[in-house]
This record gives C-alpha cells, structure tokens and sequence, in this order.
C-alpha cells in the first residue's frame, strides 16, 4: 500500500499500517465496514461502492476472497442503493462470490446476498404502536422543522418504495413532519444548526424508554430502532462470526465515526480502523488511524480493505 512519501505522518498513521499487516498476516476472513462517509463518499459512488463489495467477496484461483459485511445506518435507501446491483452480479455465469452480508439501521435488520438470491437473516421490525409512541416522544420535544428543512423528507416519500418499505408505514411518516419511518427504523430531523445530538438524543431516550435505541451521525438528525442486547452493528458482526465460525483474529472493522455510530464497530475488534485523521488514537488499542495514501478519507479505505484481503 502507497503511503504518500511527501507528508510527514502522526505516529498514529504508522500504527495504523503495522496493524493493517498483522491483520493480512493473520488472514482476514470477515470485513465489516460502515457505508456512509467509509466506503461511499467523498467522490466514490454507490457504484464504485458496489465494485468493492464485490471485489472483497469476489472467489478467484489466486484468492479465496472475504465475506462483507456492510453495517449501515440505513434502511431503505441502502436497499435501493446496492441490492438490485449485488443480486445481478452474484448472479452471473462463470464468477464466485462469498456471500454478502447487509446489516441495516445500524444491526437492526441483516440480509443476505448469494448467487443472485436475497434472503432476510433476522429483522427486528417496529409496528405501529411502536411509531406512534416514537412520534408522541418527537413532539414532546417541540422541535419545530422548516418548510425548507423538510423538503428533502418530501422528496423521498414521493419515490416508490414498493417491495421495500410498506404503504401504511409511509402513510404514517406523511402525517408526521420531519419523520422519516422505515421497517426497522424512524428517522428524525433536527433543527438546522442543531448540533448537540447528545442533549436531544438523552432528553428523547428518557420519553421513548428502554426498549428502543437512539443513534445518530454528523448530520442533524437522530435514528430510532428496537433495542438489542448490545450495540447494533457489533450485534450483527457477533451474530455473523458466529453463525460463520470466523474468530475475532479474522475480522477487520472499517468506519469513519468513531465516536458515532461506529464506536464499539471500531473499538471492541482487535484489527478496528478509522479514516478520521484526527483521532487520537492509541498504539496498543482499536480503532487505529488508517495511514495516508489518499486525501480522501473513503478511498484510504478502499486502498486498506484492498490491502488487508489481498486484493488489486
């Protein structure tokens, strides 16, 4: 792996590319990576996302390849974004993949992608008493959502979502302003500038109670699921090894958001890496700061994954 010769790097970045060599000495088995802002964005697309995957699961003479496991904040969206394309390439004549593993809304649900079939592995799916306590909670806080502020929320439920997200849930969310309700998750918009999400995700916790969870990312607004026995995403990475048999020496983390929804996804792995530059990290403790090949921070990703599977 390239690591640019004319910058002069944090220690930080050097541990990051000794455990990115330990963990392809060890042989990894299982990558699990955060979607947003870790594999897709700053100029990567959805597509090139795609090619990832499918470059990690992807079977070869030369190498056996990896099994992904995408754990994401979305739903929906990651549903219309990925599926259809994993399901037509796992399908094609003459290629090998590993399965292909989807949690969504942060572990909420998991699916399955293998030779062209798409199969549900668990789903903790909220009903509709589940979405109207959620709603009674949001307008408990009285934060009031701009014309402007809602638009984008108007824009998607006017998409079809056929096959993906029910009708009387989307009916739901159209009498309820700045709710987003999917399957599995409510998504909730802040005010613009609202950047304490820990404040309001407390003050929300307290109104909702112990059966359900509250997430958020950088983006002003805050993601509502079932409880788990513990934190989402490292709920599907644990239900994964197990049901695969892949010691933790095996698994690689990937995620930009350490302090975020990625948190135990980074922290509770031995091999766990960031693209956050800024971290501060520790030589002898996950997460561990991705060394500096790129100035993005998603393609520094993709050129570890890359790395630690063994892969061009």
């Amino acid at each position: 792996m390239a690591i640019d010769s004319e910058r002069t790097l944090p220690e930080s970045h050097s541990t990051g590319q000794i455990m990115l060599e330990r963990a392809q000495a060890n042989g990894i088995k299982l990558v699990a990576t955060d979607y947003d802002g870790t594999i897709m964005g700053d100029a990567i697309t959805h597509q090139q996302a795609t090619s990832l995957i499918l470059a990690i699961a992807r079977q070869t003479p030369e190498n056996s390849g990896a099994i992904p496991l995408i754990a994401t904040a979305r739903d929906a969206t990651i549903q219309k974004a990925q599926f259809q394309a994993l399901l037509e390439a796992t399908a094609q004549e003459g290629q090998q993949f590993n399965p292909i593993f989807v949690a969504t809304a942060n572990g909420a649900s998991m699916y399955v992608i293998h030779r062209g079939q798409l199969g549900l592995i668990y789903e903790n799916r909220l009903t509709q008493e589940d979405l109207s306590h959620i709603a009674s909670a949001y307008q408990e806080l009285g934060i009031q959502i701009s014309d402007q502020r809602d638009e984008r929320r108007q824009t998607d439920l006017a998409q079809n979502w056929e096959g993906i997200i029910p009708e009387e849930t989307l009916d739901f969310a159209r009498r309820h302003r700045g709710l987003w309700a999917e399957q599995t998750k409510v998504t909730l918009l802040l005010e613009e500038g609202q950047n304490d999400h820990s404040s309001v995700a407390t003050a929300l916790r307290e109104h909702l109670g112990p059966e359900f969870s509250v997430g958020w990312t950088t983006a002003p607004i805050l993601d509502i699921t079932k409880t788990l026995p513990e934190d989402g995403k490292m709920y599907a990475v644990h239900k994964l090894s197990e049901f695969l048999g892949i010691d933790s020496s095996n698994l690689a983390t990937f995620g930009d958001m350490p302090d975020g929804n990625d948190r135990h996804l980074l922290s509770a792995v031995e091999f766990g890496f960031t693209s956050r530059e800024d971290y501060p990290t520790r030589s002898d403790q996950a997460p561990f700061v991705l060394p500096h090949t790129s100035d993005s921070a998603v393609q520094r990703t993709h050129d570890a994954i890359r790395f630690v599977v063994g892969i061009a």
